[in-house]
């Protein structure tokens, strides 16, 4: 989890150092009103009317209300002077938090040890050895119980394995490419039932989840899109939430696949 805060925090920290580069340039175009001191006054109908002097002078210019252009070039400046003021101190603080903050994570409490205290199986490669004891052991789980239908299985991905449809093999692909560990169609057991997620996943982000891909065909058959229906109740009741740890994608109107969600889900959660 702390490897997703950092992260974020990566993230709102660019952006406010864009917003920063932002006004400072804005901050230029108003120099020239700097040195300039409102003073104000509420007429008898609430009305402000501002004039403008200088620190080094005493006379005021008359300039009228809130809609004059000097009046708000004046308090736009003095606004940005304190909102770079509070996006500079902002800034220095999540850096130095940034800085300090250390991983909680297995691998890396593990390299921190003295070589006697080390766990060897979970050293230098912690994450990789983690993702090949749950590969070995989720491939043996499939293995066990058999493939699911496997006179369906009629499309060869790049590794020879062989999966249903065309985008079920973009998909496959895909993770294949990115070296991201998963199981095609691991069985899983759910309310007594056992069913077969097109993918799990390994998140390999810090907290080492499973996260299922679901992919769905064939959405203009009514009687398909009903037991789309009833697969998502069953995640929900057993706690898989989209967006947390199950994705589904669909084929497009042409029969294509946007392959954009999952590359979304192994950059933000696996890998």
């Amino acid at each position: 989890m702390i490897e997703q805060y950092i992260e974020a925090t990566k993230t709102y920290l660019e952006e406010l150092k864009t917003t920063r580069n932002a006004q400072t340039a804005k901050l230029k175009e108003l120099e020239k009103y700097r040195g300039l001191f409102l003073r104000g006054k509420r007429s008898s109908s609430g009305k402000w009317y501002f004039s403008a002097h200088k620190s080094s002078s005493p006379r005021h210019k008359y300039l009228g209300g809130d809609d004059n252009e000097e009046v708000r070039k004046i308090k736009e400046l003095r606004f940005i002077d304190i909102y770079l003021s509070r996006i500079d101190n902002n800034i220095d603080l999540i850096q130095n938090t940034l800085n300090k903050i250390q991983n909680t994570d297995y691998g890396s409490i593990n390299e921190s040890l003295p070589v006697n205290y080390k766990n060897p199986r979970l050293s230098t490669t912690a994450s990789s050895n983690k993702a090949a004891l749950w590969k070995e052991r989720a491939e043996g789980l499939k293995e066990k119980h058999g493939l699911f239908r496997a006179h369906e299985l009629k499309v060869t991905v790049n590794d020879g394995n062989k999966v249903r449809s065309k985008s079920e093999g973009m998909i496959y692909n895909y993770l294949l490419s990115v070296n991201a560990t998963f199981v095609y169609e691991l069985p899983l057991l759910i309310e007594g039932k056992t069913i077969f997620p097109d993918f799990t996943v390994l998140s390999e982000k810090g907290d080492y989840k499973e996260i299922i891909i679901e992919h769905q065909g064939l959405m203009g058959d009514d009687y398909y899109r009903k037991r789309f229906s009833d697969k998502v109740y069953l995640y929900l009741r057993n706690g898989y939430v989209p967006g947390i740890n199950i994705l589904y994608t669909f084929d497009t109107s042409d029969g294509g696949l946007d392959i954009t969600p999952v590359v979304d889900l192994v950059r933000n959660h696996i890998k």
